[in-house]
C-alpha cells in the first residue's frame, strides 16, 4: 500500500515540507513519522521514494499491511494508525462525524436469506450530470496511488475506495430499464454459460457458483469483482446508478475461486468491510459529486439488513501483561498508568475494577478492531506495541532438556541432513489414505474399526504418497527431481507402527564433463546413493538381492532389489512399473527406495562417535601429477606408493584422486600412464608457488627412486 504524504497532511495535524527534500527518512522521524517505529509496529516500510506529481513534489512511502489488518487498507485507516502510534491528531475531526441517516426502504431480492445472511446496499439514482475532467488536486491523489485518471464521476470512486477502502461501482442509467424510476435491485447467481465483458473487453465465462448484481433482469456486475462493460459511464452519460455494497464474504470466496479472477475490489470485499466507513464512504461519495454537479438531483436509499456486530469484552489482568512482556529496560515492569494510557490511545474502551486497585481491567474493542482483536493475548500485543517493544528486555524463555534422544531419533536427524545436503526435498502427507485414492490392484491401507471420519485407513507404505508428490509437481511443472519422506506406517504381520524413509529419485541427468551431454541417470548410479547413505548411516555388512516379484504392484519386476544389512532386510530400491508411470504420466525413469528406520536404529544402537577438526581458512592448490609405469605394475601397487610418499614428504596434502589411465605402446614395450590430482591446503597459512615446485621436486625423485620410472 501507498501513502502520498501531501494526502496524510490534509488528513492530519502535520506540516511536513515535500519541498527540496534530501533525506526524506530524516524528515518523516522529525514530524514523529519514523519508517523503523512503523516496521516495529507490524507496518513493514518497503520503500520512501520522492516522486514528481502534476508538477509537485510528494514523499510516497511503500508499506506491507498484514491480512489480519483489514482496518489500515485504506488512507483513513492508515491516519488512525499513524495517529495510535505517533499521538498525532486529526486536522479536521468532522472526517469522522455527521453521519448522514438515509432513507432505508426496498429489498434486496433473490437467493438471501434476510435472516441469516448479512448485506447492505447504498444505492442512489443522480439525474442531470456531466461527465466532466477532473480536478488538479484529484489528479494528484490518484496518480500517487499509480491510477491514471478518467473522468470526474469514475476518479470520485477510485478516490473514495482509496480514502475508505470501500469499493463503488457506478452504472449508465440510461442504458438500463427504468429510468426515473425505482430498480429492482438483485442479488442472485448466475445461468451457466453466460458471459460479461469487462473494462479492458476480457470475456469473463460464469458458473452457478458466481454471484451477479441485477437491475430488471440486466446484468450490471459480477458481485463485488467487475462491472458489465455494457452499463459503464461513457462520455456522453446524463445520469448515473451508484452501488456502495457490503455482502457476505463467502459471495466473494465463492466467486473469486469459480472464476480464478481477482481485482482490487473483490481483494477488499474479501477482507471484509467495516460497516461504519462504508456510511461515510457513501456520503463522501454524494459530496463530492455534488462539488461539480450544482444542478444534479439524488434518490437515494439503503436496502439491506446489517448485522451490528456486538462490541467484544476482554478481561485484562495486569499480571498477564507483566507475565508476556517481561521487565522494561529500566528493569521494572510496566504500572497500570502507563496501560491506561496505552488502551486510550488505541480507542479502546475500559473498566478498572475498583476491588483491585488497577490490576484488572474490562476492555471493550471498537468495531475496526473487532476482526483481529479476540482475547486477551492480542490486547497485550497492542499494549506491547504502543509503548514500543524496544522499551523492554529482549529475552528467551528458558528452556529445559530432559531425558535423551532415542536412537531412532537421532538416526533420523542425521538422515534428514545427509538427503537435504545431497538436494532432496522433505515431503509431508497425511498420515491417512482416503479409500478413492487406493488402487484395487493393491491394498496399500488398514481399515480401522471405529475411525474418527469414514473412509479413512492407515498406510501400509510411503511409495503412493510419493507418486503422488512426482504426480502433482509434474503437472504444476516444478523441476523437483528428488524427494524423501519420514513417517510411520503400520506393519500388519507385527500389528504395530513403524518409522520408514522413503525417497525418489525421478528423471535426473548429469554431466561427467562440463563439454560432454547430460545423460540420464540409470538405475545403477540411483542404487549406488542409496548405498552411500546406508554406508554413512551404518557400519555393518551390507548385501542388495534381486528381487523378481515384488508385492507392489507399482514396482519394476525386473528392476526390483531387497536391501539386507547383516542378512536381515531392512528395505527396497526399485523402480517404478513402465504400466503404472505410463498410467500416472510421470517419468519413468523414476526410482524408489523404502528403508525400515526403526530396524536400522535398533542395530545402531551403540552410536558412532564422529571426530571434528577445523575447517581450514585459507586457500587449496589443484594440482596435477602424471606417472608412466609399465603396463605390468598394478594401479594400486602405484596408489600405494603414491600415498605413502605424500604422507612422509608434506603436511599439507588434502586428497589424492587417479583421474585418468593412458595405455601406449614405445619400442615394442607396453606403458601406461597414471594422471592424479592432488589437493594442496595448510591449516597455518596460505601456499606459495615456490614452496609447491620444491615440494613436487622432491616427490618426483622418490617416485623416480621407488617406482624406477
Amino acid at each position: 500500500m501507498y501513502i502520498s504524504i501531501n494526502w496524510l497532511n490534509n488528513l492530519l495535524a502535520t506540516k511536513i515540507s515535500t519541498k527540496n527534500v534530501k533525506n526524506p527518512e530524516k524528515l518523516l522521524s522529525f514530524y514523529g513519522l519514523n519508517p523503523d517505529n512503523l516496521t516495529l509496529s507490524g507496518f513493514e516500510v518497503e520503500n520512501i521514494e520522492i516522486k514528481k506529481i502534476n508538477g509537485e513534489s510528494d514523499i510516497r512511502m511503500e508499506i506491507d499491511i498484514t491480512p489480519n489488518r483489514r482496518d489500515v487498507n485504506s488512507m483513513v485507516g492508515i491516519c488512525q494508525e499513524i495517529m495510535t502510534l505517533s499521538n498525532i491528531s486529526l486536522a479536521y475531526s468532522s472526517i469522522f462525524k455527521n453521519k448522514i441517516n438515509f432513507p432505508q426502504n426496498g429489498q434486496l431480492h433473490k437467493n438471501l436469506d434476510y435472516k441469516k445472511d448479512n448485506y447492505l446496499l447504498f444505492s442512489a439514482q443522480i439525474q442531470n450530470i456531466k461527465i466532466t475532467e477532473s480536478p488538479n488536486w484529484l489528479k494528484k491523489r490518484l496518480r500517487s496511488h499509480n491510477f491514471e485518471p478518467k473522468n470526474y464521476i469514475l476518479d470520485i470512486a477510485n478516490y473514495v475506495r482509496l480514502e475508505w477502502g470501500q469499493p463503488i461501482h457506478i452504472y449508465d442509467l440510461e442504458t438500463l430499464e427504468g429510468k426515473g424510476g425505482k430498480l429492482n435491485i438483485s442479488l442472485e447467481k448466475a445461468e451457466p454459460g453466460s458471459i460479461i465483458l469487462d473494462s479492458y473487453n476480457q470475456c469473463l465465462s460464469v458458473n452457478n457458483n458466481t454471484y451477479l448484481i441485477k437491475t430488471n433482469e440486466k446484468i450490471l456486475s459480477i458481485a463485488g469483482v467487475v462491472e458489465n462493460h455494457e452499463v459503464t459511464v461513457k462520455p456522453t452519460t446524463r445520469a448515473i446508478l451508484i452501488e456502495c455494497p457490503i455482502y457476505p464474504r463467502k459471495i466473494f470466496k465463492a466467486t473469486n475461486q469459480s472464476l480464478n479472477y481477482q481485482t482490487e475490489n473483490s481483494k477488499l470485499f474479501e477482507k471484509g468491510i467495516n460497516l461504519d466507513n462504508s456510511y461515510f464512504a457513501f456520503q463522501r461519495m454524494l459530496r463530492l459529486i455534488s462539488l461539480q454537479n450544482k444542478e444534479a438531483y439524488y434518490d437515494v436509499q439503503i436496502i439491506g439488513n446489517p448485522k451490528i456486530r456486538a462490541r467484544r469484552r476482554i478481561p485484562l489482568k495486569l499480571q498477564s501483561i507483566k507475565n508476556v512482556l517481561g521487565e522494561k529496560t529500566n528493569n521494572q515492569p510496566i504500572n497500570s498508568e502507563e496501560v491506561v494510557k496505552c488502551l486510550r490511545r488505541l480507542k479502546f474502551d475500559f473498566s478498572e475494577h475498583e476491588e483491585t486497585n488497577g490490576s484488572e481491567f474490562c476492555i471493550t474493542i471498537p468495531g475496526n478492531r473487532l476482526f483481529d482483536i479476540e482475547e486477551e493475548t492480542d490486547v497485550i500485543e497492542e499494549i506491547g506495541r504502543i509503548y514500543s517493544f524496544n522499551h523492554f528486555k529482549s529475552r528467551l524463555p528458558p528452556t529445559y532438556k530432559i531425558g535423551n534422544q532415542t536412537n531412532e531419533e537421532n538416526l533420523i536427524q542425521r538422515v534428514k541432513s545427509y538427503l537435504i545436503n545431497h538436494g532432496f526435498y522433505e515431503l509431508m502427507h497425511y498420515s491417512f489414505n482416503n479409500e478413492d485414492t487406493l488402487n484395487l490392484n493393491q491394498k496399500t491401507s488398514y481399515s480401522l474399526l471405529n475411525p474418527a471420519s469414514i473412509g479413512k485407513e492407515l498406510q501400509l507404505n510411503l511409495s503412493l504418497n510419493l507418486l503422488n508428490a512426482i504426480r502433482y509437481n509434474q503437472k504444476q511443472q516444478n523441476n523437483i527431481h528428488r524427494g524423501f519422506e519420514i513417517a510411520r506406517v503400520f506393519q500388519k504381520h507385527q500389528n504395530r507402527e513403524v518409522t520408514f524413509l522413503s525417497g525418489f529419485i525421478s528423471n535426473e541427468s548429469y554431466k561427467n564433463h562440463w563439454g560432454n551431454q547430460e545423460e540420464i541417470l540409470n538405475w545403477h548410479e540411483a542404487k549406488s546413493f542409496v548405498i552411500e547413505l546406508l554406508q554413512f548411516l551404518t557400519q555393518k555388512k551390507l548385501c542388495v538381492k534381486q528381487i523378481s516379484r515384488p508385492k507392489n504392484y507399482l514396482f519394476h519386476t525386473g528392476r526390483s532389489a531387497g536391501i539386507f544389512v547383516e542378512n536381515q532386510k531392512i528395505g527396497i530400491f526399485t523402480q517404478i512399473h513402465p504400466a503404472q508411470a505410463k498410467s500416472d504420466i510421470i517419468p519413468s525413469n523414476t526410482y524408489i527406495f523404502e528403508i525400515n528406520a526403526t530396524i536400522l536404529s535398533q542395530m545402531n544402537s551403540n552410536t558412532l562417535q564422529f571426530k571434528h577438526k577445523a575447517y581450514s581458512l585459507y586457500p587449496k592448490i589443484s594440482k596435477d601429477l602424471s606417472i608412466i609405469v609399465p603396463s605390468s605394475m598394478t594401479v594400486e601397487k602405484c596408489s600405494t606408493i603414491l600415498y605413502s610418499l605424500v604422507n612422509k614428504t608434506s603436511n599439507f596434502t588434502k586428497s589424492v584422486k587417479l583421474k585418468d589411465i593412458y595405455k601406449f605402446k614405445k619400442d615394442a614395450t607396453e606403458y601406461k600412464t597414471l594422471t592424479y590430482s592432488l589437493i594442496l591446503q595448510s591449516n597455518t597459512r596460505t601456499l606459495v608457488h615456490e614452496e609447491i615446485e620444491v615440494w613436487l621436486e622432491q616427490l618426483t625423485n622418490e617416485l623416480k627412486k621407488t617406482l624406477s620410472c
